[in-house]
């Protein structure tokens, strides 16, 4: 699941860098709260931020099959 999972990031990563160009607000918050849980060594809140972090690039590449791949291959 990982290794596939790793691939649909990065094609996410790909399609969402333009809405992202200039706009950082989102991505940064979130990055801000993942560094605070491994500062805390808070696993399970880490964890969440994580995911959250990648389910905001996911989502901000506009391809409705590619995120429910994701979300799909994230269940796993």
């Amino acid at each position: 699941a990982y290794q596939v999972r790793s691939v649909l990031e990065q094609l996410a990563a790909e399609l969402s860098a333009p809405s992202f160009r200039g706009n950082t607000a989102e991505l940064e918050l979130e990055l801000e709260g993942f560094i605070q849980a491994a500062k805390d060594r808070d696993v399970k809140l880490y964890s969440t931020r994580d995911m959250e972090f990648h389910r905001t690039i996911v989502n901000a590449s506009g391809n409705q099959l590619l995120i429910n791949m994701w979300n799909s291959v994230v269940l796993e």
